[in-house]
């Protein structure tokens, strides 16, 4: 879930667009990260023993 409100389940990969800066939430399974979205990227999430790590914002 994102803070302008975009939401998306899906597996392998999706594709959200963003008008202003905002913060995007992944949940995997119970585990859970925030990062910053402030520019064109591709973001990586992965389950990493129970921790979600994203690369790329």
């Amino acid at each position: 879930m994102c803070g302008d409100g975009q939401q998306a389940e899906f597996v392998g990969g999706t594709t959200i667009t963003f008008e202003l800066r905002t913060s995007c939430r992944v949940k995997i399974g119970n585990a859970m990260t925030a990062f910053p979205v402030s520019k064109t990227a591709s973001v990586t999430c992965a389950d990493a023993d129970g921790n979600v790590t994203c690369s790329g914002y």
